[in-house]
This record gives structure tokens, C-alpha cells and sequence, in this order.
């Protein structure tokens, strides 16, 4: 039985950027004209949207190849659900809802790095110390969680440092 399908533009982000590096490496092996190799996009409906939980680089590149429809699989893991909705209140806030709206904002490896992890480490910084989700979006509000700037976390109990760089 073939895998279900889904249109690429119903799906919703959970990441800000794509890695151009990333994109080369899938670039080696996808053949847009055979999915049969291509690793099924896990989606997770959460708050109503269908949630992208991996695959942004594999759905980018389709998209660039012109698909778009592309496999899927429903994420059955029990995942970090806070940290998601985190990162896809980050999406929509940065105009990010579908995979279409990441083409802009392919980066260098270094800029993943710097953007990317970073933003990531923060957040579950703040999710250890459970900041989330109660206060996510008051957080993402703030300018010291916009993303351009790197944000170095120390936790000491019961306090939380917060070093903007």
C-alpha cells in the first residue's frame, strides 16, 4: 500500500530556516520523478494545524523540484508538544505557515548554527525550567527572544540567568 499523500502547503513549519548544506545532501540522492526512497514527512495535528515534526529540508527541495504533494506519516512519538508549539509560534509570527515561506530563508551552515541552534538551545533552556508553555508567546514577544540575536542561557537554582551576546 503506498503512502498517504499530502499537500505540501497544508503542512505547517516548526523550524525557522533551512541549511543550504542540508539541501545539498538531499540534492545527492532525491529524484523528484521516484518517491519510493523518499522518507515520509511526519505530521502531528497540534492545535488544529498539521504540524511538520522533521523533513523541512526534504520538503523544500521538492518544492523546488515542482511536487506538491509529498508522503507523510502520522508522528506517533511522544514528543517535547510545548517545544513545538513554541517553534511553530515562531513560524507563524515570522510569516512562516507552509514550506513554501522557508524558500526564503535558506541559510549557510554557520547561520543554521548560529540562527537555528541557538534559537533552539534557548528555548529548551526555558523549557527545563518550565518557562513553557505558559509563557512561550510573552517570551517569543520580547526582543531579547528575537531571533537574530544569540542568547546564552545559565540556569542556577532557583534562578535563571539570561546573557544576550
Amino acid at each position: 500500500m503506498p503512502p498517504e499523500t499530502i499537500s505540501i502547503h497544508y503542512m505547517q513549519p516548526s523550524q525557522l530556516y533551512i541549511s543550504e548544506e542540508k539541501i545539498q545532501q538531499v540534492r545527492q540522492w532525491f529524484d523528484p520523478k521516484d518517491l519510493n526512497f523518499f522518507p515520509p514527512i511526519p505530521i502531528k495535528v497540534l492545535d488544529g494545524l498539521l504540524v511538520m515534526t522533521d523533513g523541512h529540508t526534504r520538503a523544500v527541495v521538492a518544492l523546488q523540484a515542482g511536487l506538491t504533494t509529498l508522503p507523510f506519516v502520522w508522528e506517533n512519538d511522544e514528543l517535547d508538544w510545548d517545544m513545538y508549539r513554541a517553534c511553530v509560534d515562531a513560524c507563524k509570527a515570522q510569516g512562516i505557515t507552509s514550506p513554501g515561506d522557508l524558500l526564503g530563508r535558506i541559510v549557510t551552515a554557520l547561520e543554521y548554527q548560529e540562527k537555528w541552534h541557538k534559537w533552539c538551545d534557548s528555548m529548551q533552556a526555558l523549557n527545563a525550567v518550565n518557562l513553557l508553555p505558559n509563557h512561550h508567546q510573552e517570551l517569543l514577544d520580547q526582543s531579547v527572544f528575537n531571533h537574530q540575536n544569540a542568547v546564552r542561557f545559565h540556569v542556577s537554582s532557583p534562578f535563571l540567568y539570561i546573557f544576550v551576546l
